[in-house]
C-alpha cells in the first residue's frame, strides 16, 4: 500500500489493509482492505475519510473477535452493515459540527475469504481484479460523467477529459442513507485485488498497472512504483494504491465455508471492460438494518468529535 499527497498540500486519501492469514487460529476471513478519498473544505474531507477507515476496521475487528466471524452472514452483508454504520456516523458529524458541514468521502473495500471476495463501493475509487495477464475493473464510478457515458450522452474518450469528470454522484456521509454497490466473485491463489483513487487511474492506465505489477519484486514495490509513475505523469490529485495477492489455500478447514461455495467469474482482457458489474441487490430490506447501525454510530459519535477537537487544539 502507498499513499501520497501528490501535488496537493493536503492528503485527504486514507487507506488501510489488515491481513489475517497468519492468525494463530483458523478463521473465516483472510484480509480486509479499504481506500477512501475525502471531500470538504478546511480539512473536513480528511476527517471524513479518516473516520470511515478507522470505524470500518475497528467495528470489523470487534465483530470478528466476538462472533466467530459472523459465520451466518455473507461478506456482502457484513460490508453493507459496516458501510451503513460509517455513513450514519459521518452524517451525524456533518449535522453536529459546523466546521465539518458538507464533508463526505468515497469508500471502497474488499473482504476476502477462502475462494471468494466481496466488495462494497461508494464513490469513484476503483477496485480491480488481476489474474495472470488480465485485469478487470470491478466497480463502476459514481460520477456525473460515468452516468453520461452510460446514457450515451458522451463517449468514454470524452469523459476522460470532461471538465466535470471528478464530480461524484454518491458519497459516504452526505445523506442520511446511501446506496451501496455490492458484489462478490471467486478468487484463487495468485490473483491480485487492487484498490486505488482517481489520482492514480486518471493518468495511469490498466495496461501500465499490469506492466508495473508484473515487473515488481513485491506488492509493496509495485505500489511505490505506481505512485511514482502517477506523479511523473503529472497527476493533479492525491495518489493511493493498494495491492493484495491471494495466498495459497489454507491447510485447515475454514469455518462456515467450503470450496463449493465459490462463484464463477473470469477476468476480461486488460482495459476498461468490466469482468463483473455490481449486482442489483434489492436494498429495501437492508435499509432496516442500518437502524441498528445508527444506534451504534450514536455510541461512537461523541468519541470521534472529542478526538477531533482535541487534535485541533493541540
Amino acid at each position: 500500500m502507498k499513499s501520497v499527497a501528490g501535488p496537493r498540500d493536503l492528503n485527504e486519501d486514507r487507506a488501510y489493509i489488515q491481513d489475517y492469514v497468519d492468525d494463530a487460529a483458523p478463521r473465516r476471513f483472510l484480509c480486509l482492505g479499504a481506500v477512501a478519498d475525502g471531500m470538504g473544505g478546511h480539512k473536513a474531507g480528511e476527517v471524513a475519510s479518516d473516520v470511515a477507515i478507522q470505524l470500518l476496521f475497528r467495528e470489523f475487528n470487534e465483530r470478528r473477535a466476538g462472533s466467530a466471524d459472523d459465520e451466518g452472514a455473507s461478506g456482502e452483508d457484513l460490508l453493507f452493515d459496516l458501510f451503513s454504520a460509517i455513513n450514519a456516523t459521518v452524517y451525524e458529524l456533518n449535522l453536529r459540527d459546523d466546521e465539518l458541514k458538507g464533508m463526505g468521502t468515497t469508500l471502497t473495500a474488499f473482504l476476502a475469504e477462502e475462494g471468494r471476495a466481496s466488495i462494497a463501493h461508494v464513490g469513484d475509487c476503483r477496485a480491480y481484479l488481476i489474474r495472470g495477464s488480465s485485469i478487470s475493473q470491478l466497480t463502476e464510478d459514481h460520477t456525473l460523467v460515468e452516468s453520461m457515458v452510460r446514457d450515451n450522452i458522451i463517449t468514454r474518450e470524452q469523459a476522460a477529459v470532461h471538465s466535470d469528470r471528478h464530480v461524484i454522484t454518491r458519497a459516504i456521509g452526505v445523506e442520511q442513507s446511501v446506496s451501496i454497490d455490492l458484489l462478490s466473485f471467486s478468487i484463487k491463489a495468485g490473483d491480485i485485488i487492487m484498490l486505488c483513487t482517481d489520482g492514480l487511474y486518471d493518468v495511469v492506465n490498466p495496461q501500465e498497472f499490469l506492466a508495473v505489477i508484473g515487473g515488481s519484486s513485491s506488492m509493496q514495490s509495485a505500489c511505490e512504483e505506481l505512485v511514482r509513475l502517477a506523479i511523473d505523469k503529472n497527476t493533479t490529485d492525491n495518489v493511493t494504491v493498494m495491492l493484495w495477492k491471494v495466498p495459497e489455500p489454507l491447510d485447515v478447514p475454514v469455518p462456515g465455508h467450503t470450496a463449493s461455495d465459490t462463484a464463477n467469474a473470469t477476468p476480461s482482457p486488460a482495459g476498461d471492460e468490466k469482468a463483473l458489474k455490481p449486482e442489483a441487490h434489492p436494498d429495501s430490506w437492508r435499509f432496516n438494518r442500518p437502524a441498528l447501525a445508527a444506534i451504534f454510530s450514536l455510541c461512537v459519535i461523541a468519541g470521534f468529535i472529542l478526538g477531533w477537537l482535541i487534535a485541533a487544539w493541540l
